[in-house]
């Protein structure tokens, strides 16, 4: 009786755990099955709506939603824009001529970077691009032409201009006289105008000091009937030693005149196939110091022929070529 009983129990504990377990994967089955249909719903929802730019990268404003990433971000934003700007205000500080900004504002270092980045700052009109000031100064050279003017002097200015270069002319009577237009020219176009005699006779003109004032007075007088120019430059022939002896000196001196000699002499007078451009670099090379430079040549056919090579030279070297002014130093031979 008793083991009957429990031969009863266990069949019906079986029954009770079979049931169990089919009542189990019914379950498991069905839940399954609704999975399956919303993954498949799902599927078919996303394969049908596009992507906009927001879903895919975040916005600024979805990020800043959160108060603590808002922060953050925002921090990290300006201790970065500080950082730039103070990079950039050294930079200012450093290099005082490499930008000028007006109005100096705190506002325009961050322009400037914006610009920068951009790649057209040029295009701010709150900044100037300023170059450095040269160290060096000016180089001069005083190219002058004597016993003129010829019948090459009109090239002479012409070429003159188109090496945008001055020079100073000392001229005879009896050559301004023949060609007037051409010293009016000279006058018109910048260049300055000088007395160099009437003979060009050494016999003559140092004859006396009277003599040597009577000519280049006569000269002066005849520039500026023509000219207007009143020029109390002068060139005494053949240079002022050995023959403007103290009491000639002082003669010129009582009449006003600025004399004029020169430092490098071209020898032009003596040679024709362009020797006297040599010549000239020579001694411009070799001449010491800073001092200007006056360069004796003379208006003739074979000097004008090749004067384009010393314009050239000069202009190459960074001197500006002026004219002689009466408010100058004047360059004379020491007197022994």
């Amino acid at each position: 009786m008793n083991r009957a009983s429990k031969n009863h129990n266990k069949k019906l504990l079986a029954k009770y755990i079979i049931g169990f377990l089919l009542i189990s994967v019914v379950l498991l089955l069905f839940y399954n099955s609704k999975i399956a249909e919303g993954d498949l719903a799902l599927a078919k929802n996303t394969s049908t709506m596009k992507a906009t730019p927001n879903q895919i990268y975040p916005t600024r404003q979805n990020i800043l939603q959160d108060s603590f990433i808002h922060n953050l971000v925002f921090n990290e934003e300006v201790k970065e824009e500080n950082m730039l700007q103070n990079e950039l205000w050294k930079e200012i500080e450093e290099t005082p001529m490499k930008i000028a900004i007006s109005p100096l504002t705190k506002t325009e270092p961050k322009k400037f970077l914006n610009k920068q980045k951009t790649k057209s700052a040029s295009n701010d009109k709150n900044l100037v691009r300023l170059k450095s000031p040269s160290t060096k100064a000016q180089k001069v050279v005083y190219l002058t032409f004597d016993d003129g003017p010829s019948i090459s002097s009109a090239k002479t200015l012409e070429l003159l201009k188109k090496y945008h270069a001055k020079a100073t002319f000392f001229m005879l009577e009896p050559n301004i006289k023949k060609y007037p237009k051409i010293v009016k020219q000279m006058v018109r176009d910048g260049n300055s105008i000088g007395s160099h005699g009437v003979t060009h006779d050494i016999h003559k003109i140092y004859r006396s000091p009277n003599a040597f004032v009577k000519e280049m007075s006569q000269t002066s007088k005849t520039l500026k009937k023509i000219t207007g120019v009143n020029s109390q430059l002068i060139r005494v022939p053949y240079g002022s030693v050995p023959y403007m002896k103290p009491a000639f000196r002082k003669a010129s001196d009582l009449e006003g005149f600025i004399m004029w000699d020169w430092d490098i002499d071209s020898d032009d007078w003596q040679t024709t196939k362009g020797e006297y451009v040599w010549k000239i670099k020579n001694q411009v090379e070799n001449c010491s110091g800073t001092r200007p430079l006056v360069i004796l040549m003379h208006e003739k056919t074979t000097t004008f022929k090749y004067l384009e090579k010393v314009l050239q030279y000069f202009q190459q070297k960074g001197y500006k070529m002026e004219a002689i002014s009466p408010n100058l130093q004047p360059v004379q031979f020491k007197y022994r």
